[in-house]
């Protein structure tokens, strides 16, 4: 009896031994990667369930959804045990930001930023992809509300404007970096300086010029959300201008001059909080300026020029006239039943 004591002693004690020595180290959730594209991350929220279901039950609690959930499997890089991942989609969204695996853990889809990416600082978000620019060190855009008038007149007076974008709430003037310079040490500018929005200029990868305006459009995952989206709009201290009539979820917005960040950093922001379907910024084409700010404004990424040019609202050129629905034609808004 005694030798079975000891024994259970000796094994008690070895097993601690061995536990203070080798920890069982709880798996890191924080660096989780997609396969098939690493430069894309998870972020980690927590755990809202004790396995996949209840944490499917939860989610649909958290975010109200009251659609059909879609849950496409994910392959990751992440070996520590056999959990599976999720991502899941909903409502008019086709693409998840919304993931779970099966122990029950929630994540956010995010991306991935190494050395090389950081150097990346100019970029936008279209379909899901970071999408890189390259700044216009040569020009900017200055935007000012057309209730300011006399700082539009004393701009013009002062510098030369290379190309006007005409909107109904703001003069938006594209003007060389060296005349805001020269702007700025007016002695008047110091006023004028309150009624101005400066946004960049930027190169696309096909070396196609194109202005960040003011606005940014946001388009929701449900219509539910309005109430989420007048949140970020206090936050980041934006004004909501319109909703399409044509496809209600999206939303016109613009930076306002109490806002801190440029419409690029707040339509990113907002795209990789997850909370969105979409979210971009504008960005006003050279070879293709349109003068309607109510439709969902996007560069092109063509290099044919001529009226006859048929965008859809992305500013993609389409090689038909859709069907049906909503496209741009001759810098022209026109819908077909």
């Amino acid at each position: 009896m005694k030798q079975i004591v000891l024994t259970i002693v000796l094994a008690t004690f070895f097993v601690a031994c061995a536990s203070g020595d080798n920890p069982i180290t709880p798996p890191d959730l924080t660096q989780i990667r997609i396969k098939e594209n690493p430069g894309e991350t998870l972020k980690y929220v927590g755990r809202i369930g004790s396995d996949f279901d209840t944490a499917l039950d939860s989610l649909r609690k958290l975010k109200s959804i009251p659609s059909e959930i879609i849950k496409e499997p994910l392959e990751v890089l992440f070996d520590y045990d056999d959990r599976l991942f999720f991502g899941i989609t909903y409502g008019d969204c086709g693409m998840y930001s919304d993931v779970l695996d099966t122990k029950g853990f929630y994540y956010l889809r995010s991306w991935y930023s190494s050395d090389e990416d950081n150097a990346q600082k100019e970029f936008y978000y279209y379909q899901g992809k970071k999408i890189p620019l390259t700044l216009n060190e040569n020009k900017v855009c200055v935007s000012i509300p057309k209730t300011c008038n006399k700082t539009s007149e004393s701009i013009q007076a002062n510098v030369k404007v290379l190309t006007t974008i005409e909107d109904n709430t703001f003069d938006i003037f594209v003007i060389t970096r060296s005349d805001y310079e020269k702007l700025s040490s007016l002695d008047s500018w110091g006023e004028d300086a309150k009624s101005v929005i400066l946004t960049s200029a930027y190169f696309t990868e096909d070396n196609e010029e194109v202005y960040s305006t003011p606005y940014l459009n946001i388009k929701l995952k449900k219509e539910e959300d309005k109430d989420l989206l007048t949140s970020y709009a206090e936050k980041y201290r934006l004004r909501i201008h319109s909703q399409n009539a044509f496809m209600p979820l999206w939303y016109i917005l613009s930076v306002t001059l109490d806002s801190e960040k440029s419409p690029m950093e707040c339509a990113n922001e907002l795209f990789e909080s997850g909370d969105f379907a979409a979210s971009v910024a504008d960005l006003a084409a050279a070879n293709i300026m349109l003068n309607d700010q109510t439709f969902i404004q996007h560069i092109t990424t063509s290099k044919i020029e001529g009226p006859s040019k048929i965008y859809d609202l992305h500013g993609r050129q389409l090689n038909v006239v859709p069907e049906h629905g909503l496209y741009i034609q001759g810098g022209k808004k026109t819908f077909c039943k």
